[in-house]
């Protein structure tokens, strides 16, 4: 099933730097917002936001119109369920087989979320799949999901100079693409997708500092995009702080935390704030 124009209520925090929705296209958001709601859970407007608009259909090809989505914005706000539903939609939205990858800023992490939070997550899941839709491996360097309809695989993988090699990729995840130096991560893995009809690089993120050469740039890039009205290769979305930004104000926070009134409360992150202050 696809969409067309917008399917989200208005969205009451807005991306300070975004993509807009083409309504002219259908989009295969609407398949990641099935794929929630089997899970018993509801995308929020942001979420659901980022995810029509990253999985457009360019009418011409009748292929997906990015060919990469980039997210930046604060911890806990939802981003890894985002790429969980994101990385099951693919699975079940086509009748070949696909390639995904998922990595963090090393392997280690992208183990450790892979098993914690996507194995279990997907286990747990309210009407979704039955157990024999899926296969979950979690034995050392051979983790992986493996969908039985269709064959596609998901795996965590670190980023080294030999990563993605041997493989074909439809789908690569770049988790907390801050940690990153340099170039490494996207150009081992760009080239197992040349051969894809519908390849598509995620880059999801918090803000950085400035040794994140490889995400600074990205998101410079990703601003150019917007600024340029960039209706193909590139989707880019942020929320962020500006320099002068209070710490405390309530209305910087409803400006840049997207989940804030829906899974995080303000005194929830007051706590979190006053945290990281006494540390």
């Amino acid at each position: 099933p696809s969409s067309t124009g917008w399917t989200t209520t208005e969205l009451t925090c807005p991306p300070q730097w975004g993509t807009p929705r083409s309504p002219e296209r259908r989009t295969r958001g609407s398949v990641a917002a099935n794929v929630a709601r089997k899970m018993g859970l509801e995308l929020m407007p942001w979420q659901r936001h980022v995810l029509d608009v990253g999985l457009e259909i360019n009418p011409d090809t009748g292929r997906l119109a990015y060919r990469q989505v980039m997210v930046t914005l604060p911890r806990q706000n939802g981003k890894s369920q985002m790429l969980l539903i994101l990385m099951i939609a693919r699975c079940v939205a086509y009748a070949q087989q696909q390639g995904i990858i998922y990595t963090a800023q090393d392997g280690n992490s992208a183990q450790r979320k892979f098993e914690e939070d996507y194995v279990r997550q997907l286990r747990n899941t309210a009407g979704l799949v039955e157990r024999k839709d899926f296969t979950a491996r979690l034995s050392n360097g051979k983790e992986r999901i493996l969908w039985n309809q269709n064959g596609s695989i998901i795996r965590p993988m670190a980023t080294t100079e030999t990563s993605g090699h041997g493989l074909t990729l439809d789908l690569v995840i770049i988790d907390e693409a801050f940690a990153h130096k340099d170039l490494r991560v996207e150009q081992n893995f760009a080239p197992p997708m040349l051969t894809r009809p519908e390849p598509q690089i995620w880059i999801v993120s918090t803000a950085g500092t400035w040794e994140s050469l490889y995400y600074n740039a990205k998101r410079a890039a990703g601003r150019k995009a917007v600024e340029a009205g960039e209706t193909t290769r590139t989707a880019y979305f942020e929320w962020s702080a500006e320099p002068d930004d209070g710490l405390w104000d309530r209305d910087v926070w409803r400006r840049i935390h997207p989940a804030l009134g829906v899974t995080i409360t303000d005194e929830s992150l007051a706590f979190s704030i006053q945290q990281i202050l006494d540390d």
